[in-house]
């Protein structure tokens, strides 16, 4: 028998992590790589943009949280 001592309460411990588990996927826009979240109807939410250039961080249309149109092909 093994006990488990911990603060966390057991259902985080216990839970099933193939459940409501967000699928994200990886976009290349412009020299940039971006995870996004698709949702139904083309769109897609930006949940990260990973890049060398800092202008891409600054642009206010790939900041974490705006929705972009998707197009097919463009998911990787």
């Amino acid at each position: 028998m093994t006990l488990l001592w911990s603060i966390v309460p057991t259902e985080f411990v216990f839970a099933s992590t193939d459940s409501a588990a967000p699928k994200f996927r990886e976009l290349k826009m412009e020299g940039a790589t971006m995870v996004v979240e698709p949702l139904p109807g083309g769109m897609g939410r930006i949940e990260r943009v990973i890049s060398g250039n800092p202008q891409h961080y600054l642009r206010p249309e790939w900041q974490p949280g705006q929705y972009i149109a998707l197009s097919p092909l463009a998911l990787s």
